[in-house]
């Protein structure tokens, strides 16, 4: 019987788990496992009692010659986890969450059972199991404290089964001594699952456990792809640049494109060194054989799509040479005439197209005479216009939908 006593080490366990607080409220039948009641009304149970009985407990569980038939039971969030891990170490059937009326007592039911023994984590919770058990003459062991009513309950633990700590030390500790009885595992070796096992984790936890492991994952791949990029490049031969040897082939020197002769020596905050460029002229072409040949400058904001649709809506075809010249350079030349007219905002080109627009499709200008017109004559058009104007009114409504006057 000596190997049967409680060691230090399991009171220091029950004391941390708080195996031993009670609550306020005693029933009678409970009264004997009571140590004392503390000032504030807590009731403090007796781990000599709680040991004695869960010894008598793991025996009556080691009995049952096999272990399946034996089921435990546990409707309480904080003891399901622990049921489940008390099934998978001694074999035994783990019903976890609600249990469903009649699988002790109606055949019928899918989850019909006929266990030799059952163990309930809270007699309160597990009310059902325990009255059907009673039904089919079940032996019932349950977890209970001080305020459980022993009803239909053959073996009561004395214990704290409200605590997530307790309940799962309790059913941590029932199964190793139940593999212990069956010869499992030695009495003289710790046993290597922990009690930690058998407590319940909040599934929060559980996710930011399992999310902090797939980070870690993720950056021990990328440091060692880091690692193996960086052995990588030190095996390969890094070339030296000689930076005051020819262009390479293919490249462009800017100061050839820009017209600048590379040996001169050029003073780039002088004043009037390049020169001044006249943004409103009209395009110099090109002269052949130069570094800016190689690309072709085209408006920033070509003609929009919508616009055109409008003209070929409205069978309206308009001549895009004149269009595409005309606004390549016009929109500068527009806004700094404008400004002679005494207006302090500058149009945009979407205001200058609108304008356009109300030019062909709303006044009836001749498609004929915008084609034929100079460029001189059409900014001087738009401008008139311009200058009438209080503001700038966008064109409302569809252009799809309007019709010519």
């Amino acid at each position: 019987m000596s190997a049967l006593q409680m060691t230090s080490d399991d009171v220091s366990l029950l004391l941390a788990a708080h195996c031993h607080m009670g609550v306020k409220n005693v029933e009678k039948a409970m009264e004997p496992y009571v140590w004392r009641t503390r000032k504030d009304g807590i009731n403090l149970i007796n781990l000599g009692k709680t040991w004695e009985k869960l010894m008598l407990a793991a025996r009556i569980i080691a009995a049952v010659e096999n272990p399946n038939d034996v089921a435990v039971i546990s409707s309480r969030p904080y003891g399901q986890r622990a049921v489940h891990k008390f099934a998978a170490q001694t074999g035994a059937q783990a019903i976890a969450g609600r249990f469903t009326p009649g699988s002790f007592t109606n055949y019928i039911t899918r989850s019909f059972k006929e266990p030799r023994l059952i163990i309930v984590t809270d007699p309160r919770v597990d009310h059902q199991a325990i009255r059907e058990a009673a039904y089919v003459n079940i032996p019932v062991i349950a977890l209970c404290d001080t305020d459980a009513a022993l009803k239909f309950v053959d073996v009561a633990i004395p214990t704290n089964n409200k605590g997530r700590h307790s309940i799962g030390l309790i059913w941590w500790l029932l199964a190793r001594e139940v593999l212990r009885l069956r010869g499992t595992i030695s009495r003289s070796e710790n046993w290597n699952i922990m009690p930690d096992m058998f407590f319940y984790r909040a599934p929060e936890e559980v996710e930011a456990e399992q999310a902090a492991l797939a980070e870690a994952k993720v950056i021990a791949s990328s440091g060692e792809g880091r690692n193996a990029d960086a052995e990588a490049e030190g095996a390969t031969a890094i070339p030296e640049w000689d930076v005051q040897g020819a262009a390479q082939a293919g490249a462009v020197d800017p100061t050839v494109a820009a017209g600048i002769q590379s040996n001169d020596a050029v003073d780039w905050a002088a004043d009037g060194t390049l020169g001044t460029t006249d943004w409103a002229a009209e395009p110099t072409a090109v002269q052949e054989g130069t570094a800016a040949q190689q690309s072709s400058w085209e408006p920033r904001q070509p003609i929009p799509n919508q616009y055109a649709h409008v003209f070929h809506k409205h069978g309206i075809n308009i001549n895009p040479d004149v269009i595409k010249s005309s606004f390549k350079v016009a929109f500068v030349q527009l806004n700094e005439k404008a400004s002679n007219y005494g207006k302090s905002i500058a149009w945009t080109p979407n205001q200058w197209w609108s304008t356009l627009i109300r030019m062909v499709i709303e006044d009836n200008v001749s498609v004929a005479d915008i084609n034929n017109t100079s460029l001189q004559v059409i900014q001087n058009e738009l401008l008139t216009r311009f200058a009438s104007s209080e503001g700038y009114e966008p064109f409302e409504g569809s252009y799809e939908t309007r019709e010519r006057g």
